[in-house]
Formats: structure tokens, C-alpha cells, sequence
């Protein structure tokens, strides 16, 4: 399966089909604007490939279950989310797909996984550090979720998505609990800037957290990942929600600078002037030679430091 921009799903269709009818748990990978960008993409490809899950939240625990973790750069050393779930779940579980990852470190914690898990990783230095760490379980490449589908194509109203769950009253409930929590903790990052932002040429989109290389942040930066961001649900309404306010915010500019790597896939993928910077470990440079730099992204280019 091919997404919108020319990129290959096939190898992860293949792992996911034998799912279908079983009811597998999808965990949501925790994290910024940027990772609800990722789950909005990834819900709107398991209806591609007509497979049902279950949404599942990563502090409960799912044992014996067909488990699928969401895309993103979280079994990294700055963060614990993703091994703490496997760690709880690695004896119980009948199966484990990651989907596409960076992954760095954690050694001794990949070598006692087995076949069980599948790992697919989404640039060649997670594939080679996989590769000679953890020798049993089973290790795919295949490209970041975000670049399946076009974002502005995942845009939908609250009115929209909530009708969406009249049949369903609890997930209702609480995704007009979770939007009306956003709201009010977006509402205070925006009274923070000052004013929401207004159109302009270019805007600075750089982090300012444990990822950052420590270069100095440009006057009127605004981190949309973190702007956005909403840690408790990205499930199929926040998510999308998440992604209509990102969409809005890069449509009022023409030339984007980050070290963001789904704001410059954003971005990318609705045509403007990108500008990216790596990361800390080198993440924006590996995903920029796999998924970025031959697939016709002219409007891309990646600043060496």
C-alpha cells in the first residue's frame, strides 16, 4: 500500500493483516502535537486496511493481548513510556508490533525481547543499532506514519467528530471532556504569546526541551508541538483536533524553520518553504535521507549544523 506521497506501507499491511478479527489494543505513543499528528495518520490507515482495534491508553495494562504502540521517538534514553508498557507486558502479551520508531539505547533491555515483537523502524541508524542489540525479535523498516496520508485531508470539526460517537455515549463523554481540557490548556499557552499568531513570511518553529542541540531560540519562536500538544488522548477525535490547529497555524506562513521533525513533515506535505535542523541524536537527518530527500520534497532543505 502506497500512502498519499509515494511512500510504501506494504511491509507493515503484511505484519498487520493477520490481526483483523482479533482485536488488538493500539497504545497511542504519549507525547507532543507532533505524535497526535502520527496517530491521526495511523487511524486513518487502519481503515485503509480495514482493521478494528481497541484504544487503549499506555499506563493501563492489557496482558495477553495483541498489541500494537504507536509510531514516534519514544524508545530513546530521554524517554520511558514505551519500555515501561512492554516492560509490564512482555511476559503476558501474544504479540507486540511497534510501529515505526526511533530507537536508541536500551541495550540490555532489546536483547530479552523475542519473536514475539515486531519492531519497525523508520530510518537506517534505528535499523542498525536494532539489528546489532536485539537479536530475536523481528525488525522491519517502513516509513513514519505521518507521511501517509495529506493532513489537510484529517482536518475535522468538533461537531463532526463528536457526531461521529453518538452511538458510543462513554467515548462521547470523554472526548468532550478531553477537548474541553485542550481548549482551556491551549487557551493559556496562547494568552502566554500574547495574541494567536497572525500571517507572516516566515515562522520559527524550534524546541526548547531535551531534544534540542542548545542552539540559541529566535525572537517570537513558537514551538508548535508543544503549543498544540496534549498528553492525556490522541485517540481518533484529539488527534484530528490536534492536527486542524497545526494545519491552521503553518497555512498562515510560507516559510517554515524547525528542528520539529512532524512540523516539517506538516509542512512538507502541504507544500511550503521548509527549513529543517536536526535534532539532539540525529533524528530529522536519518528520517530527511529515508523519507524526505528522494520523494520529490523540493520545498525541503536540510541545514547541516
Amino acid at each position: 500500500m502506497m500512502g498519499a506521497f509515494g511512500h510504501d506501507y506494504s511491509s507493515l499491511v503484511e505484519t498487520l493483516a493477520p490481526l483483523r478479527g482479533k482485536n488488538p489494543v493500539h497504545i497511542f505513543n504519549p507525547g507532543n502535537a507532533g505524535d497526535a499528528l502520527i496517530a491521526a495518520n495511523t487511524y486513518s490507515f487502519f481503515e485503509a486496511i480495514g482493521l478494528k482495534v481497541e484504544h487503549g491508553y499506555y499506563r493501563r495494562n492489557y496482558h495477553g493481548r495483541h498489541i500494537i504502540f504507536g509510531g514516534g521517538g519514544n524508545l530513546v534514553p530521554h524517554y520511558v513510556e514505551a519500555k515501561s508498557f512492554i516492560g509490564r507486558h512482555r511476559e503476558s502479551l501474544k504479540s507486540f508490533v511497534l510501529l515505526p520508531h526511533s530507537v536508541r539505547g536500551h541495550e540490555d533491555f532489546l536483547k530479552t525481547l523475542d519473536d514475539r515483537f515486531t519492531f519497525f523502524v523508520r530510518e537506517q541508524k534505528s535499523y542498525d543499532h536494532i539489528l546489532a542489540t536485539a537479536p530475536n525479535l523481528r525488525l522491519r523498516k517502513c516509513h513514519d506514519m505521518a507521511f501517509f496520508a495529506d493532513p489537510r485531508s484529517l482536518r475535522q470539526s468538533p461537531v463532526a467528530g463528536l457526531l461521529r460517537d453518538l452511538r458510543a455515549p462513554r467515548r462521547l463523554r470523554f472526548d468532550l471532556h478531553q477537548f474541553r481540557a485542550w481548549k482551556q490548556a491551549l487557551d493559556d499557552r496562547i494568552g502566554q504569546l500574547g495574541t494567536y499568531p497572525p500571517h507572516g513570511a516566515i515562522l520559527n518553529a524550534f524546541r526548547h526541551d531535551v531534544e534540542s542541540t542548545g542552539g540559541p531560540v529566535p525572537e517570537g519562536n513558537i514551538d508548535i508541538s508543544e503549543l498544540f500538544m496534549h498528553m492525556r488522548d490522541h485517540g481518533p477525535f484529539m488527534s484530528r483536533q490536534i492536527v486542524d490547529a497545526m494545519v491552521d497555524l503553518v497555512s498562515r506562513y510560507e516559510t517554515i524553520r524547525t528542528d520539529r521533525l512532524h512540523v516539517t513533515v506538516l509542512a512538507a506535505l502541504m507544500g511550503k518553504d521548509v527549513e529543517m535542523r536536526d535534532n539532539s541524536y540525529g533524528k530529522l537527518g536519518a528520517i530527511h535521507a529515508t523519507s524526505i530527500r528522494d520523494f520529490g520534497f523540493d520545498n525541503v532543505r536540510f541545514a547541516d549544523p
